[in-house]
């Protein structure tokens, strides 16, 4: 998904299936106020919204996992790891959300 931002394709089909605060952009050198946050909430759906998708094969997935295919681990079927992905992102906004977190955003590092 980081390379999204090079595949319009793939936020054109995550915004279609309704679960665009799961996108990411690069924030190096931006104030807080200029960050797209959402709630842990917004992102437990978006990511929720993902997972039904590709649990039922909806076709705008088709794209979404193209791209997240290349830098998967090549061992686990693809939409399984992809759905155990997002299954984390899930548990990180139920952390965030007992923390007290009112507003987070998706940062991928690697």
């Amino acid at each position: 998904m980081a390379e999204l931002e090079n595949e319009a394709a793939v936020g054109d089909a995550i915004r279609k299936l309704k679960a665009e605060a799961i996108l990411t952009y690069k924030t190096d050198g931006m104030d807080d106020e200029d960050v797209g946050w959402v709630s842990p909430q917004q992102l437990r759906d978006a990511a929720t919204q993902l997972r039904e998708a590709v649990q039922a094969g909806s076709p705008e997935t088709r794209i979404i996992l193209e791209v997240y295919e290349r830098n998967a681990n090549r061992i686990d079927p693809l939409a399984e790891e992809f759905v155990r992905d997002l299954n984390d992102i899930i548990a990180m906004t139920n952390w965030a959300e007992e923390e007290g977190a009112t507003r987070m955003m998706l940062e991928v590092n690697w």
